[in-house]
C-alpha cells in the first residue's frame, strides 16, 4: 500500500515510493530507495521535502518502524557484505589520471571492434574471448573513473560512426549499470550487450548505413530490420546471454509502443531495454553524422528528459541524467560572471554546481589563465551551456 506522510515522520526501515519531489530538487540518484539509516532521513529533510510516499510491501509502516539499534545492526553487516564484494573492483582515481589509460582503452577498443564488425560483415564469426577483452577494460576504466572514457567517446570521426557508437554506448551503458549498483555479473552481460547493439547493421547495405541524406522509406525499413539481423547473428555465434541479448533487441522500442520492431508497450520493456534506449538516443543526437550536426550533451538531456513519458520512462531518464550528470566533463559553460569555464569534475551531490575550469573572459575578449572553482562552494553559477564553435574554444585541449 502506499501511503503519503510528512517527511519528518520517516523511520528506518521504511521504503520510499516517490519523493513528491522533482528530480533536480533533491541529491538522490532515484526517487525509489529504503531508509536504511536516519542519515538518509535528514538528508530528505535537509532538501527541502515536506512529504514522501511510502511503500509498505516493500518497507515498514509507520506504526510498525523497528528500532533504530536493530536497523543499525542490519546495515552495518550489509554494509560489511558490500566491502567484502568490492575486493579486486578497481580503485576510483582522479580524471586526469585515467584519461592516458583511457585513450590507450578507446583506440585498442575502436581496432578491435572495427574488426570483429568487419569480419561479421564478411561472414567470418569470432569468438567471445576478443569482446570480453575489451569489455574487462571498458568497465575497470569506468570503475576507476566513468568521466575519461564517457568525455573521449564523445569525440567520433563521422566515417567511423558505427564502431565508435557501438563503444560509446558501451561505455555510457556500464557507467549507468554501475549508478544503478548492477553486480559485477550483470555489468558484464550489460557491457556485452551494448557493444554489440548495433552488430546488425553489418548486414545493412554500406550505401543505406553511410547516406549522407534522407533514407527513402524503404530504407528507412531496411534500416530497421538490423535489430532483427542482430539476433539472428548473435544467435548464430551462440554465447550471448538473455541480459545482452535483450538490449539487442529492444533498444530502439519506446513504453508507448511506437517503437520497432515489436512495438512494445510499459512493462513489455525489460529495464535493461529501457536504459539502453535512452542511453542510444543520448549518444546518437551528441554525435557528429554524416547528415547532422551533433546537439550539446546539456541541451539533449533536456530534450530525452521532454520525450521521457512516452519514449523512456521518467524514472529511467532521470536516473540517467544524474549518471552522465546535467553538464557533463568537457561541457564548456557560461557563468553569471560573464567568463566561459569547462566542466573538470562532476559533483553528484549537486549536479548544477560541478567544478569547473575557467579559460575566457567575454567581456575583455581574452582567454584567461585558467583556474578551478568549485561551484558547490563558490558564489557563482553557470548560465548555460555554450557550443564550442560558435566561441571557437576547443574544451579538450583544457581537460
Amino acid at each position: 500500500m502506499i501511503k503519503k506522510i510528512a517527511a519528518d515522520k520517516l523511520k528506518v526501515g521504511m521504503f520510499i515510493h516517490d519523493l513528491d519531489a522533482s528530480w533536480i530538487n533533491h541529491p538522490f540518484l532515484s526517487s525509489r530507495f529504503s531508509i536504511k539509516n536516519k542519515l538518509v532521513i535528514n538528508e530528505v529533510i535537509a532538501a527541502g521535502i515536506k512529504h514522501v510516499y511510502i511503500d509498505t510491501e516493500r518497507g515498514l509502516d509507520y506504526e510498525l518502524a523497528e528500532p533504530f539499534e536493530v536497523i543499525k545492526r542490519r546495515v552495518e553487516s550489509r554494509r560489511q557484505q558490500l566491502a567484502e564484494e568490492q575486493v579486486g573492483l578497481p580503485k576510483q582515481v582522479s580524471f586526469k589520471s585515467e584519461l592516458i589509460r583511457a585513450q590507450v582503452i578507446m583506440q585498442e577498443a575502436c581496432s578491435t571492434v572495427r574488426t570483429f564488425m568487419c569480419d561479421i560483415r564478411f561472414g567470418r564469426h569470432l569468438e567471445s574471448d576478443v569482446i570480453n577483452e575489451v569489455v574487462e577494460s571498458i568497465t575497470e576504466s569506468v570503475f576507476r573513473n566513468k568521466d575519461a572514457l564517457m568525455t573521449l567517446s564523445r569525440i567520433k570521426k563521422v566515417d567511423q560512426y558505427t564502431f565508435m557508437h557501438s563503444i560509446s554506448v558501451c561505455v555510457l551503458m556500464t557507467a549507468f549499470a554501475r549508478a544503478m549498483d548492477y553486480d559485477s555479473e550483470t555489468t558484464r552481460q550489460i557491457a556485452v550487450g551494448s557493444l554489440l547493439h548495433d552488430l546488425g547493421k553489418m548486414r545493412v547495405s554500406p550505401e543505406i548505413l553511410n547516406k549522407p541524406g534522407p533514407l527513402t522509406e524503404d530504407e528507412h525499413q531496411e534500416m530497421r530490420r538490423h535489430v532483427e539481423y542482430g539476433e539472428e547473428l548473435l544467435d548464430e555465434l551462440g554465447w550471448m546471454g538473455d541480459l545482452s541479448m535483450n538490449i539487442i533487441r529492444q533498444h530502439h522500442e519506446r513504453i508507448d509502443g511506437t517503437g520497432y520492431p515489436h512495438g512494445l508497450v510499459d512493462e513489455e520493456l525489460s529495464d535493461v531495454g529501457r536504459m539502453s534506449a535512452v542511453v542510444d538516443v543520448y549518444d546518437a543526437l551528441t554525435s557528429n553524422r554524416c547528415y547532422k550536426k551533433s546537439w550539446e550533451p546539456t541541451y539533449t538531456l533536456g530534450k530525452l528528459l521532454e520525450w521521457s513519458p512516452n519514449h523512456f520512462g521518467e524514472a529511467v531518464t532521470h536516473q540517467f541524467v544524474r549518471c552522465v550528470g546535467i553538464y557533463p566533463v568537457g561541457t564548456l559553460v557560461r557563468l553569471n560572471t560573464g567568463k566561459l569555464a569547462v566542466v573538470v569534475e562532476q559533483d553528484e551531490e549537486h549536479l548544477l554546481q560541478p567544478r569547473v575550469r575557467v579559460v575566457f573572459d567575454e567581456e575583455f575578449g581574452r582567454a584567461v589563465l585558467p583556474s578551478d572553482i568549485d561551484l558547490a562552494m563558490s558564489d557563482m553559477m553557470i548560465d548555460e551551456a555554450v557550443a564550442p564553435e560558435k566561441v571557437k574554444i576547443d574544451p579538450k585541449s583544457f581537460l
